[in-house]
């Protein structure tokens, strides 16, 4: 039972972690629909590569890697709020 419960708990923290990181692509892309021409084709660019990375990386089972795709997808992200941020 013992061996149970921590797969269970391993399965859960990944079904989270996946949440989590569906949420953050897909506030994302809202975030560009409303505000991407606000940032550089480049910044652009590189926001659209993250938040496919970090779907991709979803799919998988490696819980470090989607934190690291998570992590890289809000650095990128901080560039759109400073150019919504310049101009307003």
């Amino acid at each position: 039972a013992e061996l149970h419960r921590e797969e269970d708990k391993a399965k859960r923290e990944l079904i989270d972690l996946r949440n989590q990181a569906e949420a953050a692509a897909h506030q994302t892309e809202k975030q560009l629909a409303e505000f991407g021409d606000k940032v550089g084709g480049e910044d652009r660019a590189r926001i659209e590569g993250d938040v496919k990375r970090l779907r991709d990386v979803a799919k998988g089972d490696d819980q470090n890697a989607i934190k690291k795709a998570m992590d890289e997808l809000n650095t990128s992200v901080t560039k759109l709020g400073e150019a919504v941020y310049r101009n307003m």
